[in-house]
């Protein structure tokens, strides 16, 4: 029999198919396909004329260079096709067209960079040295100040695609930076939940979960700062959330301490996902605060911010997107304990 279990956090039920349940070391054994690779690759060393210019860059350590040059560590650049663009806005600041009632429309307004990883073309996030993924998140913080310094910004989304079916056009690992003039439903869901939470069992939401996660024996990993889990309610098979042990709202203010530590969970739970499920597509994004209540130091909402990651390793289709309503055939308690 199926079970049914919740999302306390987006409000969503979750399929948890028990009688189609698939054996975990069935996943690793299923080839995956990667995003195709190009002769001349934008993103590596030598081939910097093919981006739009660098808006930042980490040199190799001891070396001079110019401005979209080589030699470089970790290179950000604006997306050639991007999605939002700051040319778009009018004089009159970012503003609505036509009634909201029925059709609304906006200038598309934002900013969506680029993150190169490193200048090897085939190592994954997880493959590559702490040293460096440090590096990649200390640049995801440091990208995030940057714009959110624009006042029309009122949500920045961070994720990282890999493998074809994760969405990545490229093969060479990279991640993406969204800054967009509106906050995603998906956040005020959460910020409602976590609220709510408060109110009603004075504790917070993400404590809880952990929690129960422990109880549950779905706990991947752990260290001094961080925990990776099998969320009760994952939507898709092996599905890990990753959560600072303290409760802390906003991503972008991890110290270098606690970063060190939160590098060491992803790579870890990357590595894991590399090694036990074949080099899988996967799509991770962090959740963190909004931009707005970034500016307001009075303003303190309940939140927590945390990273989801999610394998493809089967399809989504009209239960998921007629309903929202997710069937997963790999129980999350089975899958945590492969993972582990």
């Amino acid at each position: 029999m199926s079970e049914l279990r919740f999302n306390p956090f987006a409000d969503q039920w979750v399929i948890i198919a028990i009688e189609r349940a698939t054996r975990p070391e069935s996943f690793s054994s299923k080839e995956v396909e990667k995003a195709k690779p190009k002769d001349q690759c934008p993103f590596c060393y030598t081939y910097e004329d093919m981006t739009p210019p660098e808006v930042y860059a980490v040199p190799v350590k001891g070396k001079d260079r110019l401005p979209n040059a080589s030699d470089w560590q970790l290179r950000v650049v604006p997306n050639k096709f991007s999605a939002l663009s700051r040319e778009v806005i009018p004089e009159t600041g970012f503003m609505h067209l036509g009634s909201c009632s029925t059709t609304c429309m906006a200038f598309g307004y934002g900013a969506h960079e680029v993150i190169i990883s490193s200048p090897d073309h085939a190592k994954s996030i997880g493959q590559l040295e702490q040293k460096q993924v440090e590096l990649i998140v200390e640049t995801y913080q440091k990208r995030y100040r940057v714009l959110a310094k624009d006042k029309l910004v009122e949500y920045i989304q961070i994720i990282c695609n890999h493998g074809k079916a994760g969405g990545a056009s490229l093969e060479h690992p990279h991640s993406q930076v969204f800054a967009m003039p509106f906050v995603p439903q998906v956040i005020k869901t959460e910020l409602a939940h976590f609220a709510e939470h408060r109110k009603k069992h004075k504790t917070g939401l993400m404590l809880a979960t952990i929690e129960d996660a422990r109880k549950r024996d779905l706990v991947v990993y752990e260290n001094d700062g961080f925990v990776v889990f099998c969320p009760f309610w994952s939507r898709m098979p092996f599905e890990c959330w990753i959560a600072p042990k303290q409760e802390q709202a906003r991503f972008e203010e991890m110290s270098a301490e606690q970063r060190s530590l939160f590098t060491k969970a992803l790579r870890i739970l990357l590595q894991r996902y590399f090694m036990k499920l074949n080099n899988p597509p996967y799509n991770y994004f962090i959740h963190t605060l909004p931009v707005q209540e970034m500016r307001d130091e009075k303003k303190a909402p309940e939140y927590h911010w945390h990273v989801e990651c999610l394998p493809r390793l089967t399809t989504q289709a009209g239960l998921e997107f007629g309903a929202d309503v997710f069937i997963n055939t790999m129980v999350p308690e089975k899958a945590a304990a492969f993972l582990r």
